[in-house]
């Protein structure tokens, strides 16, 4: 199945070795076009109207080949975010403080 209509039609393929094996990521990304669709209705305590999410960021991302097998093909990986924070009276933006934060999901 393609996630591309769900995160639009941009895609990065990432090579990846694990374990000596050789293997890849497919990564889907683009705006948000349905709220729902990409889960933001599911995040509890989001107390924001899910129209204000429509142009947000998504990515998704899947192993698309690895050449590995059993207890080789245990992994994992961590979505690490970087924001330029800007400042209200900064109105030409020459001085965004960087923040940086693991996104953890809730069930996490």
């Amino acid at each position: 199945m393609s996630l591309a209509p769900f995160f639009g039609r941009s895609q990065a393929e990432i090579p990846f070795t694990l374990h000596d094996r050789p293997g890849s990521v497919a990564v889907y990304y683009g705006a948000s076009e349905d709220a729902t669709k990409v889960g933001f209705d599911a995040l509890p305590g989001l107390n924001t109207p899910l129209e204000l999410c429509l142009g947000y960021p998504v990515m998704q991302a899947r192993i698309e080949r690895y050449a590995g097998a059993g207890y080789r093909t245990l992994c994992a990986w961590i979505q690490v975010v970087t924001r330029h924070e800007y400042a209200p009276d900064d109105a030409d933006g020459a001085n965004p403080s960087v923040a940086r934060s693991v996104d953890v999901a809730p069930s996490m």
